[in-house]
């Protein structure tokens, strides 16, 4: 067993609520909206079930299954009374409170200066900015996945209801995803190899294939006993899987272990310093035993998802990757590759003198502020990033956005594309009774009525609207129409499709 050392006292709990607060009310200035279209579905199956429709919304497709998502927003839908603001309410609370965590879990070994370069680059990493303000997988699962780590590296032999209470914790990380479910591969390898008590590393184990063996029964009772395997049925059974065969590219095994090379450079150098970090303590016996438990188990956890991650495939022959590195997917890996990258930074400046420290330091909170520019322009350019930022303050959010919703009813603005599934979802949120769905996708029931003058909408990222006054063009018309929408002088909606799993 592990000689657990206290290096300093704990921080209060007061400390950590002013971290929260900070980290999210920072992110609200410069997160944007919900766009993504994998979002569109929770919060309409939220707002649907706050509604009083049946559980069985969950299992509209693979998006509205992520229940550790979905259910914590209709508490969130019902306590803001459908406003705006709970859109993305949700997940800014998951990234703070995660902040938080790694911050207390780091914060007895790391100087004042080194916790900030940790909550920098929690704060500036470029895949993860621009999805804080979205319904989206991520932010849960790291948010779950650091909870239970928290509870598992707290001093003292781990019990069995902590045991417990962590393998909760890791399968409400599998239920915002199921690739999440890898994190608890983590936990396992603590209790066996680091704690060395085999019994209780497999009673963990037991516990979450249980609680996953609960799943399956509820969700095959809420299909009507259609989904004898539960969620994994729903999911191969789904036109998802169809989708990821023909998307994704065919690779040679090479490429499979080279696609990390692709990312994005701070990513990229996160992911190397990482590694460094993993390899540096396997090596060293001295290092493992004065490093906190918090950063053992940080590090076997991001180790087994990056690892599931790479080899994760959907075909043999071919070989073909579930999903590209540079997305998503690689996401909750990164918030383990900065807890990595901080310590091992801590350990090298420690070997340094003071007067050359604090020159270090300012060096790198310079740079922090570039990283931070290239960060946030990755994706979107500066106009976007400074006219466009989400305040989560702003009162006049909830004006805008009805008086747009009121344009849209009347005719007045078309939408091409995704623009206007997710302009469907903001109305629907508002007001789930005015739509139906049909084919898999949202349908207005009161369809817009073409007028001279219309405009084309060309995004809907900001606040205040970015918006094309130019008249739409034929091509963009026809887009609309490809993508469902329908105009007065066409025929009715169609009538809704027979829900399908």
């Amino acid at each position: 067993m592990i000689t657990r050392q206290s290096l300093s006292p704990p921080p209060g709990w007061l400390a950590v609520f002013a971290v929260f607060v900070v980290m999210v009310l920072a992110r609200s200035l410069v997160t944007f909206p919900i766009e993504h279209v994998d979002a569109t579905f929770k919060y309409h199956a939220a707002s649907n079930i706050v509604n009083g429709r049946a559980l069985d919304i969950l299992l509209v497709n693979q998006h509205t299954m992520r229940w550790s998502e979905v259910l914590p927003q209709v508490l969130v839908t019902w306590a803001t009374n459908f406003r705006f603001e709970g859109l993305y309410l949700l997940p800014l609370l998951a990234f703070g409170l995660a902040c938080a965590l790694a911050w207390r879990g780091l914060q007895p070994v790391l100087t004042p200066t080194q916790q900030l370069l940790l909550l920098g680059l929690l704060f500036i990493e470029p895949i993860g900015l621009t999805h804080t303000g979205q319904l989206l997988n991520p932010p849960f699962g790291v948010l779950y996945a650091l909870m239970a780590i928290t509870v598992l590296a707290r001093p003292g032999p781990s019990t069995w209801p902590r045991i417990l209470l962590a393998a909760v914790l890791f399968f409400f990380a599998y239920g915002a995803h199921s690739t999440y479910l890898s994190f608890a591969a983590g936990g396992f390898a603590w209790l066996l190899f680091f704690e060395r008590r085999p019994i209780q590393a497999f009673g963990f184990a037991l516990a979450i294939a249980a609680f996953i063996g609960g799943e399956t029964i509820w969700f095959n009772h809420l299909a009507e006993q259609r989904l004898q395997v539960g969620r994994i049925e729903a999911l191969t059974n789904s036109a998802h899987m169809a989708n990821v065969m023909e998307r994704f590219e065919i690779v040679t095994p090479l490429r499979l272990l080279t696609r990390w090379l692709d990312l994005p450079f701070l990513s990229l150098g996160l992911a190397v310093a990482f590694a460094a970090c993993v390899v540096w303590l396997a090596l060293d016996a001295r290092a493992r035993r004065e490093a906190p438990p918090f950063l053992l188990l940080s590090l076997l956890t991001g180790s087994a998802y990056a690892v599931a991650i790479t080899f994760a495939v959907i075909s043999i022959d071919p070989l073909r990757p579930v999903q590209p590195l540079r997305n998503m997917y690689l996401e909750p890996f990164l918030p383990f590759a900065v807890i990595g990258t901080a310590y091992g930074v801590s350990k090298i400046e420690g070997q340094w003198p003071r007067s050359l420290q604090w020159k270090i330091e300012a060096a790198a909170a310079g740079l922090m502020v570039v990283l931070l520019g290239v960060a946030a322009t990755q994706k979107f350019d500066w106009q976007t990033v400074t006219n466009n930022r989400l305040n989560a303050f702003v009162w006049r959010s909830e004006a805008q956005l009805g008086e747009f919703d009121a344009r849209f009813r009347r005719g007045e603005i078309l939408l091409v594309g995704q623009n206007r599934y997710a302009l469907e979802k903001l109305i629907a949120y508002r007001g789930p009774q005015l739509f139906r769905r049909g084919s898999g996708r949202f349908s207005v029931t009161a369809p817009p009525v073409m007028q001279p003058g219309i405009v084309c909408v060309s995004t809907i990222k900001g606040i205040p609207l970015r918006r094309n006054d130019r008249p739409c063009t034929e091509q963009q018309i026809q887009a609309a129409i490809d993508a469902g929408a329908r105009f007065a002088t066409d025929a009715a909606p169609p009538e809704p499709a027979p829900e399908s799993l």
